[in-house]
């Protein structure tokens, strides 16, 4: 999964997610492959293609000065990572969306916590998008896992790759 060039998975509307090269890199990077590591995460951006249902998500941010993170947590700061989103949403000329967060998990197949969850819900209530629904994806040590939480139902579906 890591060695793809571009990972595409498939969205609940028949549209595909896609993860370019250099963001699948720099999760290469972040995955928690020795015992102990601390988690990592940040937020998602990228493009909603026009007549498509495709979303392509080309860049991310990254662990910041002041996120909190252990082996078993990560918790980003609201600040650090709004202005990631702010500039480049400005230099994009406003097509550099929020599309939603990531983290990464020290398993091989990483999937959400109850406490993952709950976070999810919280965003897609709270936050400010684009779309109908935001994206969560976990870097595990050999996988990732790619989920979907809708603003109507707050469903959250796996999607498969």
């Amino acid at each position: 999964m890591f060695d793809e060039e571009i990972l595409v998975f498939q969205k609940r509307d028949g549209g595909k997610l896609k993860i370019t090269d250099n963001v699948l890199e720099q999760f290469r990077l972040f995955r928690q492959i020795e015992w102990g590591e601390h988690e990592s995460g940040g937020v998602l951006l990228g493009r909603y293609i026009i007549n498509s249902k495709d979303t392509i998500i080309d860049l991310i941010s990254t662990p910041q000065l002041n996120d909190v993170s252990s082996p078993v947590k990560f918790i980003r700061n609201k600040e650090e990572h709004q202005n990631i989103v702010d500039e480049a949403w400005k230099e994009s000329g406003g097509t550099c969306n929020f599309l939603g967060e990531w983290h990464s998990h020290p398993e091989e197949i990483p999937s959400p916590s109850t406490i993952d969850i709950r976070n999810w819900k919280s965003i897609i209530k709270n936050a400010v998008f684009e779309s109908d629904s935001l994206f969560f994806l976990i870097i595990g040590r050999s996988q990732i896992g790619a989920f979907e939480v809708t603003q109507s139902d707050q469903n959250i579906i796996q999607l498969q790759w």
